[in-house]
């Protein structure tokens, strides 16, 4: 008994911790939205959305999430009103939270009005991102 006991013991393995590098959004859709409020009988295949590309830059530098709207959806987004969806590796949380409303235009001087922070609970480690959509001259 003694012996089966002894051999069911396992090291306990090291919890995940993250390196700066990895303190990073990995994906963001942004999405419309609707002209009026949402009920219960909404149809919710109406909502659009579209994948920022990301530059995640050197570890100490904000990086920058941008979202092409198509020419052919240019209707359907207002970009002082849409909403955020992001995707981030385990234990990381951005702030501020990305729950509500977003205005994703540029300020007067062309700056992105928005910054996001990426930090891991564990170790401390974060990155900014500044966030902004235009929509292209081209689809």
């Amino acid at each position: 008994m003694l012996a089966l006991s002894l051999s069911a013991c396992k090291q306990v393995e090291m919890p995940f911790t993250h390196e700066d590098s990895d303190v990073v959004i990995t994906s963001m859709l942004m999405w419309n939205l609707p002209n009026k409020p949402i009920t219960a009988d909404s149809p919710f295949n109406v909502k659009e959305s579209v994948e920022a590309e990301i530059t995640h830059n050197a570890t100490n530098e904000v990086g920058e999430i941008v979202f092409a709207v198509p020419r052919a959806k240019r209707n359907l987004f207002d970009l002082e009103h849409v909403t955020l969806q992001a995707t981030v590796g385990y234990d990381l949380y951005i702030t501020p939270s990305l729950a509500g409303s977003w205005d994703l235009t540029r300020d007067e001087a062309g700056n992105p009005k928005v910054t996001l922070t990426v930090k891991s609970e564990r170790t401390g480690f974060e990155k900014k991102y500044t966030v902004y959509a235009y929509v292209k001259r081209t689809d």
